[in-house]
C-alpha cells in the first residue's frame, strides 16, 4: 500500500491515510505526485498504472478504475514532468495525459534499449524557463526536455554497463553503476 502522512511538522509526522491494494491492485511499487499534490500515480510493476484522487487526503479514490493506463511493457518508475505522466517500462518511455483522470491517454512513447531503469525531473539554471527528465537505462543516460506532453530528447551519453539509478543536482547527474557501485 501507499501511507500518506502529514510532514507539516517534520519532527512528527503523522499517518493521514492509506491506500490500500484490493480491488484494483494487488500491490504498489510505484508511485508519482502531481505537481500540484491532488493526484497520485502508482503501479504494481505489470503494465496498468492507476489514477488516485488525493485531494482529500483522508479518503483517497481510485478514478481510472475502468479505464487504467496501460503501457507498452512492465512498468519500472513513475515520474512527473509539467502536467503529465511519464512512465518508464522494460522498453519504452511514455507520456500520459491525466487531464482526465478516469481515463489517461498516452500522448507519446519512444522506445528505448535497455528499457528505463529510472528517472527524475529537473531544472537547469542555463535554461530557467524549461523542465527537463533525467533518464537512466542499463547503459546510458538520457536527458529529455519536457514540451507540451512531449520528450524531446536534448542530451545522451551511453558506454556504461549496468546502471540501475540517478540523481540531479544543478549542473551535475550521478549515475549509480549496480555492477560494482561506482558512481559516475
Amino acid at each position: 500500500g501507499l501511507a500518506i502522512l502529514d510532514n507539516s511538522d517534520p519532527t512528527g509526522p503523522v499517518t493521514y491515510s492509506f491506500i490500500e491494494p484490493g480491488a484494483y491492485f494487488s500491490m504498489i511499487r510505484y508511485a508519482a505526485v502531481s505537481e500540484d499534490g491532488n493526484y497520485c500515480y502508482v503501479s504494481d510493476g505489470t503494465q496498468h498504472v492507476w489514477v488516485v484522487d488525493i485531494t482529500d487526503k483522508l479518503n483517497p479514490v481510485v478514478r481510472s478504475t475502468a479505464h487504467p493506463f496501460v503501457a507498452a511493457g512492465s512498468v519500472t518508475c513513475l515520474a512527473v514532468a509539467g502536467s503529465s505522466l511519464v512512465v518508464g517500462t522494460a522498453t519504452t518511455i511514455e507520456t500520459v495525459d491525466v487531464s482526465t483522470p478516469s481515463y489517461p491517454a498516452m500522448i507519446y512513447q519512444e522506445a528505448i534499449t535497455g528499457g528505463i531503469r529510472s528517472m527524475i525531473p529537473f531544472t537547469h539554471p542555463s535554461y530557467p524557463d524549461r523542465n527537463f527528465l533525467g533518464a537512466v537505462s542499463s547503459d546510458s543516460f538520457h536527458a529529455f526536455r519536457s514540451d507540451n506532453g512531449f520528450l524531446v530528447e536534448s542530451g545522451f551519453l551511453n558506454g556504461f554497463s549496468n546502471l540501475s539509478d540517478l540523481a540531479v543536482a544543478g549542473t551535475f547527474a550521478y549515475l549509480i553503476d549496480n555492477n560494482d557501485g561506482n558512481i559516475y
